[in-house]
Parts: C-alpha cells; sequence; structure tokens
C-alpha cells in the first residue's frame, strides 16, 4: 500500500475523513490487527515507590489501538492537523512495536521522529517488517550503549520513565537545542512515571505544541488532572475520556 501524499490528504481533507485515514494506517502497519499479548522486557531502575513494579522484569502489552480501537482518533485529528506540512520534531514515549511511529512517519514526512522505550528490541525486531511495509524510507537503525540510533529522521533510545536523572539527561543529549512540537505518552500508565515523564520534556517544548497523555484510568484522571495543571499553568490542559492533552 502506498501512503504518497497522505499528509495532504489528511490535512485537507474533512475531520472524519482524516480520522479514518489515521486508523486505516494503523491497521496497516499492525498487521490488521490491534497487538495483544506483545512481550516485553521491563527492567525498571528500582524506586522504593513502584512497589511491586520494580519486582516486574517482564510485561505483557497492547498496541495498536490508539485509532482502530476508536479510542482516541477524533482527538488525534483535531490535535494534530496544524502541524502538518511542517519541519516538527515529534517524540513518543512507550513505543513498543513501531506502529504509532509509522503513522507519525506517514503524516509528518519532514519531522525528526524520537521513540523512547524501555525496550527497544521489540522495535528493532519489527523494523524490517516496518520498512518492507513502506515505513522510513532510507533510514538505517546504528545501534548505541543508550538504545537505536537512525538518521535524523528516526532516533531511537531506551527510556526510563522512573529514572527522572538518566531521561533528563538523555533528552539533552538527544534533543541540544530542538524543541518538541507532538508529544506522546503511551508509556507506563501510572501517576509517577507519567508526571515524572511530563516535567523531563517540558522544558524541550517548543512555542507551538501538542503533548498526548493516554490510557489514564478513570479513577486516577482527577488526580492526574490535578497534577497536570499544577505543572502547566502556562498551557491549556483538556481532559477527555482517559486522555489528557496540553497544548501551547
Amino acid at each position: 500500500m502506498s501512503f504518497g501524499d497522505y499528509d495532504k490528504l489528511f490535512l485537507h481533507s474533512d475531520d472524519r475523513t482524516s480520522q479514518r485515514m489515521l486508523k486505516q494506517m494503523e491497521m496497516y502497519f499492525s498487521g490488521g490487527t490491534i497487538l495483544k499479548g506483545v512481550e516485553a522486557n521491563y527492567n525498571y531502575s528500582y524506586d522504593v515507590e513502584q512497589n511491586d513494579k520494580s519486582k516486574r522484569m517482564r510485561d505483557v502489552c497492547q498496541g495498536a489501538d490508539r485509532m482502530a480501537a476508536d479510542q482516541y482518533g477524533d482527538i488525534y485529528t483535531a490535535k494534530l492537523k496544524r502541524f502538518v506540512g511542517r519541519k516538527n520534531v515529534i517524540c513518543e514515549v512507550g513505543i513498543l512495536k513501531g506502529t504509532g511511529l509509522c503513522v507519525w512517519d506517514t503524516i509528518f514526512p519532514k519531522s525528526q521522529i524520537i521513540g523512547l522505550d524501555l525496550d527497544t528490541t521489540v522495535f528493532l525486531n519489527n523494523y524490517s517488517k516496518l520498512q518492507q511495509l513502506g515505513a522510513f524510507k532510507d533510514v538505517e537503525v546504528n545501534v548505541d550503549d543508550s538504545g537505536f540510533v537512525g538518521e535524523e529522521r528516526l532516533n531511537i533510545f531506551g527510556f526510563d520513565q522512573w529514572d527522572m536523572q538518566n531521561s533528563i539527561s538523555l533528552l539533552e543529549r538527544v534533543l541540544q537545542t530542538k524543541k518538541i512540537n507532538v508529544c506522546i505518552d503511551d508509556g507506563d500508565h501510572q501517576i509517577i512515571p507519567q508526571l515524572r515523564t511530563l516535567k523531563t520534556i517540558i522544558p524541550h517544548l517548543g512555542d507551538e505544541f501538542v503533548y498526548f497523555l493516554e490510557d489514564i484510568k478513570s479513577s486516577k484522571m482527577a488526580e492526574l488532572k490535578a497534577l497536570v495543571q499544577n505543572e502547566c499553568e502556562d498551557y491549556i490542559v483538556t481532559c477527555y475520556e482517559n486522555i489528557i492533552t496540553i497544548e501551547g
């Protein structure tokens, strides 16, 4: 399947059509199904606040359900259109097999894409398949100690959302003077790592940006909303069902 000019089609189509396009791309790059039972090795940094989480070395994850399950497609369509056609920096936390990165690569072909995950091998093992499907054309991935570094258009790094000190150092090294325009946190869906990640990324946000905090449990929404609003007093914070967006 060819996604040539999908960025222009996405931008100029009505919102319902653009939402269907996001769903189509996600399903295509995931192999036509929501990814369930994906195993990943999550060796978290020790933190007493983690409780039993620090002992979990292996997890079973689900992916490719952002648009396909009709969860957030309308929100992403509304929030992303103003960035299409620009040279952005796109950052996704929690990339799993890389389906989301393929979608960003398609609708933001001029942009630099940064993928962060605690276990980047899940993406690396799926990378050649994604390229066969037409993603990341002419991009080679090289291995280094912190993850996998590609050409400027695609950069993949190991990232521990619990370890704020190393996360700050990593982003400073990766971004230098560049600023993030679109950020998606689809990683560890607990309040502590979500808030630490937000604090780490805030200094690197551009003048115009949108930040998505996904998969928030309804029982935790009020607590996380208050914490996010406290950190983002100068920005627009909007709460939907199971997702918060922050805009500047």
